[in-house]
């Protein structure tokens, strides 16, 4: 009588979701007439349910069970629907003594999908243009329709195309194009846009935002209205003229070199006024504040060895840290160090502050807005209720308000503490020593309902001399900056 290895398997159908396991057992016959080894593996199964291979000893005419466990991983499960298995046992001293049991394998179905949308900003005038992506992480093929909303309903989108079918383990992208009619004037509208994917297992969505432009820009504006300006005020010095010199159209040269009070004169192209100066795309600039402008107390002075201070560090403007500064105090933005108030959103060159102890600058990440600087932004902007420390594009206050902040200390401080305002994200405050080495960061999320919100990092000794604060990709806004020596 030939040899030959019995064989049967329990059970003989099983059904599996994603996650689960399921047993079979495998009983064998040693009708081999020697002492043998049998291995037992499942064939015909992605590799990713297969178990390990088993070996059971027998003597002759003796029987042995093998238990097999199959488990679907919930990850990236193999596709879903009904396969053929086979489990074989095979003698070890002759391979070719084998036998095979099929069993029906049914694999259940998890659809699963994500979605994804770049750039999370986008600017432009009337238009921008964004890329969505959408995923398949299940096991089944999916066919998903796109759509768009904004809380306005004033955005218009395209997506090429609408429909997208995914199959498994694909991704598939769509070009969407979003237009809205632009303001006519005043600052850029920042428009939060939902894109959501109808179809797969759950609604799916993500949100971006459109920053639009004005038709004509706060920058454009200022630059009509100083023409304006100076075009009257050179009516008004011709008229003095006259009426010194009797009528006469000669011009007197004691007129000509003497400037109107508060009037404006260009030299350069750049429109040049006692309270500030104008660019020459309009954008408002506040003038640095100098140390010669800081008053000396008779109280005793401290030397920092913050980089401000000497002049090595990125923020070095030249002046030094002699200037004594309150143990303890707030720094808000609504007015300047010498009392003027802030009545418009302006660009800064970040010495304003000086005085009050601090130097604020923009700190980009890669990718983000080239060149940017620090600057203040009105009440109202982004549903904030005060005058907030932002940053800017250098020729527009209005673009650029995403990047992260910084601010330089000119006297070192053990605590810091910052009221902001922003969008639905997480905000980091980064916290660096006097060597601009970080020594800590902090991070509190926020909404973008106008409310304010509080975050801070203290030190165990004045070490702190410049912190960075943010939120790539949303908008920036400092209300008030509190600290403690």
């Amino acid at each position: 009588m030939p040899a030959s290895v019995g064989l049967q398997v329990e059970p003989r159908q099983v059904e599996i979701a994603p996650g689960e396991v399921a047993r079979l057992r495998a009983r064998i016959l040693n009708d081999t007439g020697i002492v043998d080894q049998f291995t037992v593996v499942v064939v015909g199964v992605d590799e990713r349910l297969a178990p390990a291979p088993q070996q059971l000893s027998l003597l002759p005419g003796k029987e042995g069970v093998a238990e097999i466990v199959l488990a679907v991983p919930r990850e990236q499960p193999p596709p879903a629907g009904a396969q053929v298995i086979g489990v074989k046992a095979t003698s070890v001293a002759d391979p070719s003594v084998a036998s095979v049991e099929e069993v029906a394998l049914t694999i259940g179905a998890l659809p699963a999908a994500s979605l994804g949308v770049e750039p999370p900003v986008a600017r432009g005038g009337t238009s921008a243009s964004f890329v969505v992506g959408v995923a398949n992480r299940g096991n089944v093929p999916l066919q998903v329709t796109l759509r768009g909303e904004d809380n306005d309903r004033a955005v218009r989108f395209q997506f090429k195309p609408a429909t997208l079918d995914v199959p498994l383990g694909g991704r598939v992208r769509s070009d969407l194009q979003v237009s809205a009619s632009p303001p006519l004037v005043g600052p850029a509208v920042r428009r939060v846009l939902t894109v959501s994917a109808d179809g797969g297992p759950a609604p799916l969505g993500y949100s971006v935002a459109f920053v639009q432009r004005s038709r004509v820009t706060s920058g454009a504006l200022r630059a009509l209205v100083v023409a304006a300006t100076m075009v009257v005020l050179g009516g008004v010095a011709v008229a003095a003229s006259l009426l010194l010199n009797g009528g006469s159209s000669k011009s007197s040269p004691g007129v000509a070199a003497t400037a109107v009070a508060g009037a404006t004169t260009r030299a350069g192209g750049t429109a040049v006024r006692a309270t500030g100066t104008t660019s020459s795309a309009g954008v408002t600039i506040r003038p640095a504040t100098t140390a010669a402008a800081v008053t000396s107390s008779p109280v005793a002075t401290t030397t920092a060895t913050n980089p401000l201070a000497t002049g090595t560090g990125p923020a070095a403007s030249g002046t030094t840290a002699t200037t004594p500064l309150p143990t303890s105090g707030s720094i808000a933005f609504a007015r300047f160090p010498d009392g003027q108030s802030v009545d418009h959103s302006i660009v800064l060159q970040g010495n304003e502050f000086l005085s009050a102890g601090i130097r604020a600058s923009a700190a980009p990440e890669p990718g983000s807005c080239t060149d940017p600087v620090a600057a203040l932004i009105a009440p109202g902007s982004y549903k904030a209720k005060f005058y907030a420390l932002s940053t800017a594009e250098r020729s527009d206050v209005t673009m650029c308000n995403e990047v992260p902040v910084a601010v330089d200390f000119t006297q070192p401080v053990r605590q810091v503490t910052l009221v902001f305002a922003g969008e639905r994200a997480t905000y980091q405050l980064k916290v660096y020593d006097t060597r601009l080495v970080q020594i800590g960061r902090a991070q509190r999320s926020a909404v973008d309902d106008g409310s304010s919100f509080q975050i801070g990092y203290s030190s165990g000794s004045s070490n702190i001399s410049r912190i960075v604060f943010g939120s790539t990709g949303h908008v920036t806004l400092v209300g008030e900056i509190r600290y403690q020596r």
